[in-house]
């Protein structure tokens, strides 16, 4: 019996961190950034939520982001964002992005 708690604990604690990745990935897919500001430095922030249900464990996580980007031309945009969801589980990400003809 104590080994079956225990292993429930460790997967609570598992979905607990898998549900704020979600969080955060969905906040961070809330950045939005425009090619068309040539020159210029963008801020962008997001939030998202995620609420998850296991045969053993439901719960609700959140998550917030923030991110920047710079256009050097309108073919090319470049970005950085960072986020953190109440679970305390943080991500980071860069990217490009490029027009092509």
């Amino acid at each position: 019996m104590e080994f079956n708690e225990h292993w429930l604990s460790l997967q609570e604690r598992d979905l607990k961190h898998a549900y704020g990745g979600v969080a955060v990935s969905v906040a961070m897919a809330q950045l939005q950034f425009n090619h068309n500001a040539v020159g210029k430095f963008q801020m962008a922030l997001g939030a998202g939520s995620f609420l998850g249900q296991a045969k053993t464990f439901s719960g609700e996580a959140f998550g917030f982001a923030a991110g920047v980007g710079y256009a050097p031309s309108t073919r090319v945009l470049l970005r950085g964002s960072a986020g953190v969801s109440n679970n305390g589980d943080v991500s980071v990400g860069v990217g490009a992005s490029f027009v092509l003809d």
